[in-house]
């Protein structure tokens, strides 16, 4: 079942030549979800380091919080 969150984006990960390839979505419960999938990154580059919404689901594995969003972002401060 899709939920919304809200949160912080911020890069996470970085390649050997220091793109970007993954982000995660901090939010103000101190909660950090690890965007997914990391191929699919592309539409939320624009958005980094803003207060968004995303809608998704949550996976459980390895003791991380991964989200694997379906629509967004849609920006909510900056």
């Amino acid at each position: 079942m899709p939920i919304t969150i809200t949160g912080l984006l911020v890069p996470d990960k970085w390649d050997e030549q220091g793109a970007i390839t993954g982000l995660a979505l901090l939010t103000g419960d101190e909660g950090k979800y690890l965007i997914k999938p990391d191929d699919n990154l592309g539409p939320l580059l624009p958005v980094l380091r803003q207060t968004i919404e995303l809608q998704g689901t949550v996976k459980m594995e390895k003791g991380k919080k991964l989200f694997f969003y379906h629509s967004g972002p849609a920006v909510i401060g900056g």
